[in-house]
């Protein structure tokens, strides 16, 4: 495929999910709090929820959504790095990273 032949694809995705986009507006908590990730998505993506207003925005809107499974260790990944991050707060592990009035 051509680089004029995947900008054309993708001018026509997303002529395609705008059409079907309803206006932007804000989401209330109640009508998602039932729902997963992915339905909320699906519901955006068809017109039964608002479209989020920063897309509008930025112009930019995503083309594809799609579940992704995350196994167990990107979960241990996400944990340590948290710990790394809130121990990098107090410089447990970075001492050479002074705090402002240090």
């Amino acid at each position: 495929m051509t680089i004029n032949q995947t900008l054309k694809n993708w001018e026509e995705q997303d002529k395609i999910i705008r059409n079907k986009l309803a206006p932007p507006a804000s989401i209330p908590v109640e009508k998602i709090s039932m729902m997963s990730g992915m339905q909320v998505f699906e519901a955006i993506f068809s017109g039964d929820l608002p479209s989020p207003p920063i897309g509008d925005t930025l112009d930019f809107i995503p083309i594809h959504m799609e579940p992704v499974a995350f196994p167990q260790i990107s979960r241990q990944i996400m944990m340590s790095k948290l710990k790394w991050r809130n121990a990098n707060a107090t410089n447990e592990i970075c001492p050479r990273v002074q705090r402002r009035g240090s």
